[in-house]
């Protein structure tokens, strides 16, 4: 289990995760609602926990004072927010500065030089 103070590494470490065969993701709540976060499911293996406190969740979220905070604010406040805020991490349509996936650009690789017929003059300085 790993708490974590800010929503946006606590978002960061889950949008990084790569999911094992048949594991799957779902937002989780303490016992005393004090406590939010991520953990896997349906695998064979240990579950992995990402936490944070509600209220530094929400502090730290505003904190970054754009529209996207708030939004994320916003969705912190519910469970079903919280699971709509999981899918559109996992997708890469989530905006909060590091999270949003870029495009791949297609890079044409370049052509090789024509070889030179003939002689190859080289003049060096200073000779």
């Amino acid at each position: 289990m790993t708490e974590f103070d800010n929503i946006y590494e606590l978002l960061e470490s889950v949008r990084l995760y790569r999911l094992r065969t048949k594991e799957c993701l779902i937002p989780v709540d303490s016992a005393t609602g004090q406590m939010i976060g991520y953990t896997t499911a349906d695998s064979d293996f240990p579950s992995v926990v990402w936490n944070i406190p509600v209220k530094l969740a929400k502090e730290t979220a505003l904190a970054r004072g754009t529209k996207e905070a708030g939004y994320i604010r916003d969705l912190l406040s519910s469970y079903m927010g919280r699971k709509q805020l999981l899918e559109e991490l996992r997708k890469g349509t989530l905006e909060y500065g590091f999270a949003r996936s870029m495009p791949v650009l297609q890079v044409e690789p370049e052509s090789e030089p024509e070889p030179v017929a003939g002689p190859v003059q080289c003049f060096i300085p200073g000779l």
